[in-house]
């Protein structure tokens, strides 16, 4: 059975020497990081063709870079844990790869939903009024 008291100290987190992975914890990390990876591969083939506007395919860039990296960043984590080399195993370095994904995840909420409407904006304006300036004569 599973019991979360340990995680609410910070040795368990922080400690010098943490205990090995059990083989259930190994394999499900494993499948994670290696779903995360081949997800971000999926979203950039499979997806870039669903959009053909700039806008869409700079989401779907950003979105799959952030999966290809974690997930390449999450199974090297897991090597080095599965091996016990003992400063690159620690759960530290877990918190650290989770604290980045929150981080970089909110960059891409950002841009989608705060940036990339003003820019939207700003294209059309600029279209707006270059229909209104000469252009090169031919």
């Amino acid at each position: 059975m599973f019991d979360p008291r340990p995680l609410f100290h910070l040795d368990f987190w922080f400690g010098s020497n943490p205990t090995p992975l059990m083989s259930s914890s190994t394999q499900f990390f494993l499948i994670f990081f290696t779903l995360l990876l081949v997800l971000g591969v999926i979203v950039r083939i499979f997806w870039k063709k669903r959009f053909p506007d700039r806008d869409g395919r700079e989401i779907i860039a950003k979105l799959s870079l952030l999966l290809k990296t974690m997930g390449v960043l999450g199974l090297i984590w897991l090597f080095f844990a599965v091996e016990q080399i003992t400063f690159f195993q620690g759960r530290s370095w877990f918190l650290v790869w989770i604290a980045g994904l929150l981080v970089w995840s909110v960059f891409v909420w950002k841009y989608v939903y705060r940036i990339l409407p003003k820019e939207r904006r700003r294209r059309e304006d600029d279209l707006e009024r270059r229909k209104y300036l000469p252009g090169k004569k031919r």
